[in-house]
């Protein structure tokens, strides 16, 4: 393999590593023999698509003998695209079947896997040899894998093995909208929250695999907001995990629409455009009871505070800025600069206030960012809720 490897690396610097198709070739076009362009006998270039059946050897579409079977695997959930069944000849390239396991060609095919993993890589290179499509990724232009020509799998599919010599085209379960409170994904899938813009918030909830049985309480491990994915069994997500290791803990989502239901001690809390649909504990936050990793912040559509994932990291102290609900650090809120104008927020809209116990007076004020800063109830005008009467914030005299 390593021979072929370096053969293939000689000639695809011949051809300059230039050539960036789709799977499966370029356009439909006619001959300038008047043979119609992938039929067999005809003529064909690197990266054409000949008939199926057909592939190109030698600059001729010609019989493929290598497969015994046109039976599909399926069919994508994009475009009605069927998988043939055979996408790798392990056969003959037994090296090759272990390095693209995981294969999943996007739409168009363009992208071609990592090793050993499903990620797929943008502007890789390939050269066809003998009928034989050797991928290579951006420089220093390893061989990832070798596919016949024309037979990569379709959005929704991946490369895995079945047998010994062969690896099939399986459909694999993609990202497609769900809601959390129904929970109306696919077997072996459950319904995430997924940052899909990249900017690590979460913004959609789509279906994700269930990558581990973890339960209620049970230490996990997430993969981060672009995946959504986590060792959490169904109807549970990894949260108060860790910034840096992403270790965690299973937390319930939410059952049902109108009135989502939790277990005792914990509220339904809905974040990020319904994205988000946890069931956290409730909490105090003037007493510092939220797990390692979590910060006290108001409910959002309810009075009762409960216990989130600590976003503020080694910022969030009070008297900054801030622009999330949990960004700023145990103790204090992210409220408005107009409600605690710290000279440490000027210009900014958004600032870390304390909280404050009304039962102390102004004491727990002393001290603060905010000159002369005064108790007042976190509620103001309104009735708080039950074991909470007691809870306020340092705001301007």
């Amino acid at each position: 393999m390593i021979a072929i490897a370096r053969l293939c690396r000689t000639i695809a610097a011949a051809f300059a590593l230039a050539l960036l198709v789709s799977c499966g070739g370029g356009p439909d076009q006619e001959s300038t023999q008047g043979c119609p362009a992938g039929s067999e006998g005809c003529p064909c270039e690197v990266g054409d698509a000949c008939d199926a059946g057909l592939l190109c050897d030698a600059g001729t579409c010609v019989a493929d003998t290598s497969t015994t079977s046109a039976t599909t695997a399926g069919t994508a959930s994009t475009g009605g695209t069927t998988a043939p069944e055979l996408c790798l000849d392990a056969l003959s390239y037994p090296e090759a079947l272990d390095w693209a396991k995981g294969f999943c060609c996007g739409d168009g095919g363009a992208p071609v896997p990592e090793i050993r993993t499903g990620v797929c890589l943008e502007g890789a290179v390939f050269i066809e040899v003998d009928g034989d499509t050797y991928y290579f990724g951006p420089e220093p232009y390893e061989l990832l894998a070798v596919h016949r020509a024309g037979e990569c799998c379709p959005a929704c599919f991946e490369c895995t093995e079945t047998t010994v010599s062969t690896a099939l085209c399986a459909e694999v379960i993609c990202p497609e909208p769900c809601f959390i409170h129904a929970q109306d994904c696919p077997a072996g899938a459950k319904c995430a929250a997924v940052d899909t813009n990249g900017n690590g918030a979460w913004d959609s909830a789509l279906c994700v695999e269930i990558k581990g049985d973890g339960q209620l309480g049970d230490p996990c491990t997430y993969d981060g907001p672009a995946a959504g994915t986590d060792d959490c069994g169904g109807g549970l997500m990894c949260w108060f995990y860790d910034l840096e290791t992403y270790a965690g803990t299973c937390v319930a989502l939410c059952e049902g629409f109108e009135n989502p239901l939790c277990g005792a001690e914990t509220v339904c809390s809905v974040s990020n455009g319904e994205s988000l649909k946890l069931c956290l504990p409730t909490c105090d936050p003037l007493a510092d009871d939220c797990p390692q990793h979590g910060v006290c912040v108001q409910t959002p559509m309810s009075g009762l505070f409960s216990c989130t994932l600590d976003s503020s990291g080694d910022a969030g102290a009070e008297g900054t800025p801030c622009g999330l609900v949990n960004g700023c650090a145990p103790g204090s809120a992210c409220i408005s600069t107009n409600d605690y104008p710290a000279p440490g927020c000027d210009g900014e809209p958004r600032c870390c206030a304390p909280y404050c116990d009304l039962n102390n007076g102004d004491a727990d004020c002393l001290g603060v960012t905010l000159p002369d800063a005064t108790c007042v109830s976190w509620y103001g005008m309104l009735e708080p809720p039950m074991g909470l009467e007691h809870v306020g914030y340092c705001a301007p005299p």
